[in-house]
């Protein structure tokens, strides 16, 4: 079984954001083209330029990064690490697609 990924949404796994350089107001997820004009790209500010990585797991001592999870009991049973961005189920501590992350099969 091939392992899971999760992919940033905000990027859409590329790890930069597009803007227009006059405004400044987001225009999609990058790499900008070489041939682009008036527009600049930065790291995503979601995933900080990481867009891919492997699922995470909760460790023995409940801990996703270094921080427990907070708990959410309404309206869904949840974890959430306000750190990483990531949720997890509280029954098995697998990480979960939601707004930051998707949660996809690795291709391998």
């Amino acid at each position: 079984m091939a392992p899971e990924m999760v992919k940033c949404v905000a990027c859409n796994g590329s790890g930069t954001l597009v803007y227009r350089a006059d405004t400044l107001r987001f225009v999609g997820s990058g790499p900008l083209p070489d041939d682009a004009r008036g527009l600049t790209e930065n790291t995503c500010t979601y995933c900080k330029g990481e867009a891919q990585r492997s699922a995470v797991s909760l460790d023995e001592k409940g801990r996703c990064c270094g921080r427990r999870p907070m708990v959410y009991k309404l309206p869904r049973h949840r974890l959430f690490c306000s750190r990483c961005d990531s949720e997890f189920d509280p029954t098995t501590g697998r990480q979960q697609s939601n707004w930051a992350w998707t949660v996809e099969q690795a291709n391998g």
